[in-house]
């Protein structure tokens, strides 16, 4: 779960999804002053008090997306392996996979998290 720097309450883990490209200089979902990043994780988490993911994404405050810019390069992250060996059997686009091996979330996270940005979005409601 996620609380603190002005959430407004808990949040609770529902699920992580990736954004990436074809090459490394383009694969973020978003950009920091200007600059693409290989990939992009989303952690997605849910206003606990809301009970579901479904329930809260009709609430302005119903989610709290951790994003994390990845870079591409050569030294491997070992931190990321139990998601990269689930990838063999993901064959399209917006398919899903259940993890085999259990990790922490937190080792997702960068070495440093006292540095962030935040901003607010609009909730899509044509879907609910």
């Amino acid at each position: 779960s996620v609380s603190g720097g002005k959430l407004g309450g808990k949040y609770t883990f529902a699920q992580f999804h990736f954004h990436w490209g074809s090459i490394s200089t383009q694969g973020s979902e978003h950009t920091i002053n200007g600059i693409a990043y290989a990939a992009e994780l989303h952690l997605v988490h849910f206003k606990t008090e809301y009970g579901s993911l479904g329930n809260a994404i009709a609430y302005s405050d119903g989610l709290a997306v951790l994003g994390i810019m990845l870079l591409g390069g050569l030294i491997d992250n070992p931190d990321l392996t139990p998601i990269i060996d689930g990838l063999a059997t993901i064959k399209n686009s917006g398919d899903e996979e259940y993890l085999a091996t259990k990790f922490p979330l937190q080792d997702l996270l960068p070495a440093n998290t006292n540095t962030f940005y935040r901003y607010h979005s609009v909730p899509d409601n044509s879907h609910v």
